[in-house]
């Protein structure tokens, strides 16, 4: 059967905030994840963060379906911002991470040692597109090589302990299996727009590729689904994604009543202040 996965919450529920899983730099130290919830809040026990193949194949490299990374998030604190965020060892992102951000980074390679981080490779990376990550808690920890599509057809069968409380899929190419609602093509890095949308579709997500050949920080996104993002800057990990972007707010109509007054009095008002007008922020 299809995944049956429960709505990611409201702002206080725990979710995946941002992953870039491929940069343009090294994938031991230009990687990180971010999650987001209750300021201050710890995770709850048996929460885990679960990297599950999504490349179509049915050879031991390539199986899709399987879990190949899991992080144990389980007693993790949120930082008085509400943000919590993964560094890999030696991460080229030490020292730029937003004030308020709890900050965990690894002591090895890579992820290891990271929040119980397991991995299928030595290397202590996530895997490039395409895969599938799912927030989950589970009564029975995630264990590596658990095939959620063992049919290798597309549609996953959750381990019953799993309850989902977020997921998204990086895809390349987006024909691949991906088991998550919000898919993305070329997602090297993915992310929730400001304002923390509480769905689990595509339309409350951002997926994009990472400008080429762009090593130091902050990066630009390219190819970006939706495209309102299209070169958007990456220069917010531990805060908010892009505080000045996305489609600007609609000002509502100025009622007739409270303009006309006004010209009666001999006040000059042109005929721009009587239309509607919107106002638009950078």
């Amino acid at each position: 059967m299809s995944p049956s996965v429960a709505a990611a919450g409201p702002t206080e529920t725990l979710h995946i905030n941002e992953i870039q899983a491929n940069p343009e730099t090294a994938d031991t130290t230009g990687e990180y994840v971010e999650l987001k919830g209750t300021a201050g809040a710890v995770v709850p026990a048996n929460t885990y963060l679960v990297f599950v193949e999504s490349d179509a194949g049915t050879a031991a490299a390539t199986s899709q379906g399987d879990v190949q990374q899991v992080f144990n998030l389980s007693g993790l604190t949120l930082g008085s911002n509400g943000f919590l965020v993964l560094l890999q060892g030696a991460s080229q992102f030490a020292g730029v991470v937003k004030p308020g951000a709890t900050v965990v980074t690894g002591a090895g390679t890579g992820f290891n040692g990271v929040a119980g981080f397991q991995s299928d490779a030595t290397t202590g990376e996530i895997e490039n597109e395409s895969w599938t990550a799912f927030l989950v808690t589970s009564t029975a920890p995630p264990t590596l090589s658990t095939d959620i599509d063992p049919a290798n057809n597309g549609t996953a069968t959750l381990p019953a302990e799993w309850t989902v409380l977020d997921a998204v899929s990086a895809l390349d190419p987006l024909a691949d299996p991906g088991y998550a609602e919000a898919k993305f093509f070329d997602g090297e890095w993915v992310g929730r727009p400001t304002g923390d949308p509480s769905g689990l579709d595509k339309a409350s997500w951002v997926g994009a590729g990472l400008a080429n050949t762009e090593t130091a920080y902050p990066f630009h996104i390219s190819a970006a689904d939706p495209a309102a993002y299209e070169g958007a800057t990456l220069d917010h990990i531990g805060g908010p994604n892009f505080p000045a972007a996305g489609p600007p707010p609609v000002i509502p109509e100025v009622p007739l009543p409270v303009i006309l007054p006004l010209a009666a009095a001999g006040i000059g008002l042109g005929a721009s202040a009587v239309s509607r007008r919107r106002r638009r922020t950078a």
